[in-house]
């Protein structure tokens, strides 16, 4: 897990790292981190779209 990401429990508290057994505002057991898939694919997804906008654009240009 990348460090620039926020630890959050369930119940909306902040975790520090490294993250402990219970959390400190609830007391649930802590036992598994869920990382969102699509926080990691979104920003390929808008490079992509930009460079095909950025060929489609110069392919316009051309006269194409």
């Amino acid at each position: 897990m990348p460090h620039d990401e926020q630890l959050v429990c369930g119940c909306g508290a902040e975790l520090n790292r490294p993250m402990p057994v219970r959390c400190p505002s609830c007391g649930v057991v802590l036992s598994r981190v869920r990382v969102h898939w699509w926080s990691y694919l979104m920003p390929l997804l808008i490079v992509g779209a930009l460079f095909t906008l950025l060929i489609g654009y110069l392919y316009w240009m051309s006269g194409g």
